[in-house]
């Protein structure tokens, strides 16, 4: 069997479940219940909402962009904006995000001209941007936050705020690895490809600026029902 075919035949079965578990999510609020939180929400809500989601695909895009220079393929932003909205909201629908994600990226990248090894380098190099993005946000969180984080996982101030630390210091570890120009990192039989210190900076950006858009799009759908700031909705996303 082709790896068209298993595509196509995963593809189907990953929409169909991704369906099946819309269904059981939904089906345990009341209608009257959905209607009357989307009622609650402005306008103005709503817009920047959007305006947050679409920053975060942009961010997104941007990472799959470099993601794509790393492995030395070159592709049209068109498709990888296409490719971006159709991965990423499969892989958050359904789940399963490594398999659905990259399913979708080889189905939309083969026409490209975009090979196996490659897309392997791509999903790698997208892992990375989500990792450092994270390590970003929540080292920078935690030290603006502290206390809120603190007071959800029943720790010290102390603990947090050395935590936070960390992450900033693995970050910028990572940014000055990559600046000192090696070609890999090995642990054990593993290699990892590191990139340029210009591509390392475009996935701190990619990565931070989509959980601070994400986080920013779920402040604008909650202070509707909650009276909270933006910055503790980011410390706890």
């Amino acid at each position: 069997m082709s790896w068209s075919t298993l595509s196509k035949l995963f593809g189907a079965a990953a929409t169909l479940f991704g369906a099946w578990l819309l269904f059981r999510v939904l089906g345990r609020y009341d209608t009257h219940e959905i209607i009357g939180a989307l009622q609650k929400l402005g306008t103005v809500d709503v817009l920047l909402a959007v305006l947050f989601t679409v920053l975060s695909f942009a961010f997104l895009s941007l990472g799959e962009f470099a993601a794509l220079t790393h492995a030395g393929q070159k592709v049209g932003i068109r498709r990888i904006m296409r490719t971006t909205v159709a991965a990423i909201g499969r892989g958050h629908a359904i789940g399963l995000a490594a398999l659905s994600r990259g399913a979708v990226r080889y189905r939309m990248y083969r026409r490209a001209g975009v090979h196996l090894a490659d897309l392997g380098k791509v999903m790698v190099f997208a892992g990375l941007t989500v990792m450092v993005g994270m390590m970003a946000v929540g080292g920078i969180a935690m030290l603006a936050r502290p206390g809120a984080i603190a007071e959800l996982l029943g720790w010290d101030v102390l603990p947090v705020r050395a935590i936070g630390v960390a992450l900033l210091a693995l970050t910028a570890g990572y940014v000055g690895l990559c600046a000192l120009h090696l070609r890999a990192i090995r642990i054990k039989k593993v290699s990892l490809a590191l990139p340029g210190w210009r591509l390392a900076l475009v996935q701190l950006v990619a990565g931070s600026g989509n959980y601070a858009a994400i986080a920013a799009c779920l402040y604008a759908c909650l202070r509707a029902f909650a009276d909270t700031d933006y910055p503790t909705v980011a410390t706890l996303y």
